[in-house]
């Protein structure tokens, strides 16, 4: 169970894993450790790999509200490349991608096809 990320200064690039039962509360921690890293250049790139997630029920409140604090911590930003291989998941991801209002916004069920729409190689 948990969020990890790993932020790739070389590749301007934030990878985010999510795996096993993720919560509002385990995500809302791992954002404001992020927000919090100095290496965090807010128009990186994000890849995020939700491939090993099971989500919590009812997120469509805290969805919006990521996507709210998102959008107002991190303008630009670069590209953000969502994986996902259940629906739950990739249900999740579209309605983010709806509330994030972002050009620069993909959601992928292949991780090699995301890396290569972002133009990374995973650390």
């Amino acid at each position: 169970m948990g969020i990890s990320y790993q932020i790739d200064v070389a590749q301007q690039c934030v990878f985010v894993k999510l795996d096993g039962e993720t919560n509002e509360w385990d995500i809302g921690i791992a954002l404001q450790q992020l927000w919090q890293d100095s290496r965090l250049d807010p128009s990186f790139s994000r890849f995020v790999d939700g491939t090993g997630a099971i989500p919590a029920p009812d997120t469509g409140n805290f969805i919006k509200a990521v996507a709210d604090d998102t959008r107002r911590k991190t303008n630009p930003i670069g590209k953000i490349a969502f994986v996902a291989s259940s629906e739950k998941v990739y249900n999740n991801f579209r309605m983010y991608e709806a509330y994030a209002q972002r050009e620069q916004c993909q959601i992928f069920r292949d991780k090699f096809e995301a890396l290569s729409w972002l133009g990374v190689h995973e650390p």
